[in-house]
């Protein structure tokens, strides 16, 4: 056998053990990086997180309840306040009742209050008719509607 022969037999296996170990290496990188993107994406390294569908509903529903939290609070906590001062104009008042009842009725409304918004609703109807027909038994009884809902909600008190 010339010494080429010979180089090319013995080399031969050298380069077929070296392409494996390439090709087994470029297979370990590209698993290990497969990996990595399956932990990204499930939000486990990198202070990365994926929320899920349910967690996604729920913060945008505990938003919604801080929205309308706030928004009623404020609307209540104006009408209260304004109510007052209007108790001996009729008109005024009624004008503000409607008003009132306007801006509630625009709020958006989450499961959890839906019984909370119809109570705050109804009160102020009983109210506006008690003033338009100057029924002093009404006043009283949506007054003592309006601290029934003020006691179980104090949130609309703060």
């Amino acid at each position: 056998m010339s010494k080429a022969q010979l180089f090319v037999r013995y080399h031969w296996r050298q380069t077929i053990v070296v392409f494996i170990l390439a090709i087994a290496a470029i297979a370990w990188r590209v698993i290990d990086e497969d990996l990595l993107l399956t932990k990204k994406n499930a939000g486990q390294i990198m202070g990365e997180t994926v929320t899920s569908e349910k967690a996604a509903i729920a913060e945008q529903n505990s938003r919604l309840i801080v929205a309308y939290q706030n928004g009623l609070k404020n609307t209540v906590g104006e009408y209260l306040t304004k109510r007052a001062s209007t108790e001996n104009n009729k008109e005024e008042w009624l004008r503000l009742i409607e008003e009132e009842k306007v801006n509630i009725l625009g709020l958006i409304v989450p499961d959890e209050y839906k019984d909370l918004h119809v109570r705050v609703v109804t009160t102020m109807d009983l109210e506006k008719t008690a003033v338009a027909q100057n029924d002093m038994e009404s006043k009283t009884e949506a007054s003592q509607r309006w601290a029934s809902i003020l006691k179980q909600y104090f949130w609309l008190n703060e």
